[in-house]
């Protein structure tokens, strides 16, 4: 998402949808980006599969880029399970599309553009589920998420 020029408006032009969208919504993403950072923590052994950290979406959004650190170069695949309020995510409601959150053999990575993730509606009850790991004790996930 980049930013737009905002437009000049007129005495009683309608304001539609995607106009509001595309020169207020977009551009308040643009300059106050939201973001969440997860910190996974084995307390000195190495961090284990499974499902770590639940939490909840405060408004509808998107995830428009997430980095992944670790304390040493390691492999580590984080997945995001959601679902709607009073459920228990499980695997088959992953928004990666097969696309985790991940480390091959370094200490960091990132993805400016995770097309293949689908989008968190306000309100859903989100699960951060390490689903292979190798040879970390310590991992920070960010997601920057934009308002939609």
């Amino acid at each position: 998402m980049s930013w737009s020029v905002p437009r000049s408006w007129t005495t009683g032009e309608l304001v539609t949808a995607a106009i509001f969208n595309a020169h207020i919504r977009d551009n308040q993403n643009v300059l106050n980006p939201a973001g969440v950072s997860f910190y996974l923590d084995g307390g000195g052994a190495a961090i284990t599969t499974g499902s770590k950290i639940p939490w909840s979406v405060p408004w509808s959004c998107t995830v428009d880029r997430w980095d992944l650190f670790t304390d040493s170069p390691s492999d580590l695949a984080i997945d995001i399970h959601a679902v709607s309020y009073g459920a228990h995510p499980a695997s088959e409601d992953s928004i990666n599309s097969g696309s985790p959150a991940f480390t091959a053999s370094s200490a960091s990575n990132t993805d400016s553009s995770p097309s293949a993730w689908g989008a968190l509606t306000k309100g859903e009850q989100v699960l951060i589920v390490v689903s292979s790991v190798n040879g970390t004790t310590k991992g920070t996930l960010t997601l920057y998420l934009a308002r939609t």
